[in-house]
């Protein structure tokens, strides 16, 4: 403060929203409970593309694009370089097993 004294808090008589969380399965669960009391959430990190599906999480939003649009960007890097045999590494949990499941859809859509 300007005046050298310190911010007044004011607490809120509800919750409004909720930031977070940075794991896509952290963020899963927590829509499901908000969901219930329909309080908004928005993620910075959560990507995803379960939580695309606005039927299960409509109060739920995040300002980074689904996995989906890295499978795309992966695929369109393999036809560029012409491979024809790709092996995929992934971490264990919602992020590596469902990135893996978009780009093997997005190649598959692809003709490959």
């Amino acid at each position: 403060c300007t005046n050298g004294e310190p911010p007044i808090f004011v607490k809120p008589e509800r919750i409004v929203g909720v930031i977070g969380a940075s794991s896509s399965s952290v963020s899963i669960m927590v829509a499901k409970i908000l969901r219930l009391f329909k309080i908004p959430q928005i993620s910075y990190a959560s990507t995803a593309p379960e939580l695309s599906d606005n039927s299960s999480y409509a109060f739920f939003s995040r300002v980074v694009p689904p996995d989906s649009y890295q499978a795309q960007a992966m695929v369109d890097i393999v036809k560029a370089l012409g491979w024809n045999y790709v092996s995929t590494l992934a971490s264990e949990g919602s992020y590596g097993e469902s990135g893996v499941e978009a780009f093997m859809q997005v190649s598959r859509e692809a003709g490959g």
